[in-house]
């Protein structure tokens, strides 16, 4: 059994004004895989690794991962390259992406930014 610990976690609003939930979720999605693969490019390169420590994205949007995992173009324009970065990175196994049931949210140990 695989143990993780979290290293990087957000909740927060995208910088940029979105059409749908979707769009949303990909912008942050993508902006927090970049993160991860930087932080774990890290002790990649101190300890000398051959292979990229693992970086597992999870989310509570199905059609954010099926979208991902779909071979189809999105309808917005805009939305279309941050998908293709994100599934770039699925293909080059940068990253992993993982469905989680919205009660397993981290977000919801959290109460005005307090721990409950």
């Amino acid at each position: 059994m695989k143990r993780f610990a979290p290293i990087c976690w957000s909740s927060k609003k995208p910088d940029q004004v979105t059409k749908s939930p979707l769009a949303s979720q990909t912008l942050t999605l993508s902006e927090d895989a970049d993160a991860g693969v930087l932080i774990a490019a890290m002790p990649q390169e101190i300890f000398r690794l051959l292979k990229l420590p693992e970086v597992l994205c999870k989310t509570d949007n199905a059609s954010l991962v099926e979208t991902l995992k779909s071979s189809n173009l999105v309808s917005d324009r805009r939305l279309r390259v941050d998908v293709t970065r994100v599934k770039e990175m699925l293909v080059k196994e940068e990253i992993q992406i993982e469905w989680i049931r919205g009660q397993e949210q981290v977000a919801l140990l959290y109460k005005d930014g307090s721990f409950y």
